[in-house]
């Protein structure tokens, strides 16, 4: 193997192929997780996310090869792109979701941006970015200095493209919570009452539905700002040069990010019935006391 001081070496470390391989695992149990839901209870607008674990899975079993071959750019490059672009289609669905549960509980009129523009705006937010970080990966590993210098500069700004779009996201998600549950509708006070729920102690409900948006949106954040540290401080800076940062601000992230709607799907949450079962639906929360429920629940402190 290269030696560490070799300056062809694309990695800063020796990669760890153990660690590769254990994430290609794990996001392939979600995956295939995904992808089962998504054929089973038909929500196609949910690709983008089904898309994106599939390439973190190609992205880990890339990496595992590239270990072997420190000095593959081919392997390199793919594997990053890969793993760098992912998150920005997950981010795609987690907009397209907002959208939704704003239709179904008929809260266009809270939104801060129009319904019909609001998956748009973000969605076109997020091809920019995705293709400024592409680009960018792509460059960052050649052997001309100033055009991997270029890359790396390019991949920041895709990088805070992402970042920017996502906190108007959040912004426009917190807004929108807050005014429902100042005023609620008709549409969330049934829907409310009307949850799938399987195990009592998690109910599948539009509002749990935001706070996983919330909770994943978290996890897709933490994860830019990590990246964009990195490449700021360089390929040899302490966070690009230890592995363990990658794998905890980078793969765990978006790992819990994808779980969680492998657990609150999006069918289940949006629906009045359970898509597996009619008969398991409950009815426990009285009518008269949904609006303090939504207020209770739906709280941001």
């Amino acid at each position: 193997m290269p030696s560490l001081d070799d300056p062809f070496l694309l990695y800063p470390y020796r990669p760890d192929v153990a660690a590769a391989a254990a994430f290609a695992g794990l996001f392939a149990i979600t995956a295939v997780a995904h992808s089962w839901q998504c054929v089973r209870y038909k929500t196609w607008y949910f690709l983008p996310l089904v898309i994106a674990t599939w390439m973190q899975v190609l992205g880990y079993i890339i990496r595992i090869f590239s270990a072997k071959n420190p000095t593959s750019i081919p392997l390199y490059i793919v594997s990053v792109v890969l793993i760098l672009c992912a998150p920005t289609l997950m981010a795609a669905s987690v907009y397209i979701i907002l959208g939704r549960i704003m239709v179904f509980v008929n809260g266009e009129k809270y939104s801060l941006i129009r319904v019909s523009r609001l998956t748009k705006t973000f969605v076109w937010g997020d091809l920019i970015a995705l293709n400024l970080q592409s680009t960018g990966a792509g460059m960052t590993p050649s052997d001309t200095p100033i055009v991997a210098e270029i890359g790396k500069y390019i991949v920041i700004v895709g990088l805070f493209a992402q970042i920017l779009f996502f906190g108007l996201f959040v912004v426009t998600a917190v807004v929108f919570n807050r005014r429902i549950i100042a005023e609620p509708t008709p549409q969330s006070t049934r829907m409310l009452n009307q949850s799938y729920v399987r195990f009592k102690w998690l109910p599948r409900h539009w509002l749990v539905l935001l706070r996983v948006l919330y909770l994943a949106s978290a996890f897709v954040m933490i994860r830019s700002i990590f990246r964009v540290v990195e490449y700021i401080n360089g390929p040899r800076g302490y966070l690009a040069s230890h592995e363990v940062f990658f794998y905890d601000l980078d793969g765990l992230m978006m790992l819990h990010a994808t779980f969680l709607f492998n657990v609150i799907h999006p069918a289940q949450a949006l629906s009045a019935k359970d898509p597996v079962a009619e008969d398991e639906i409950e009815l426990d929360i009285p009518v008269q006391n949904a609006s303090s429920s939504i207020a209770s629940l739906g709280r941001v402190n």
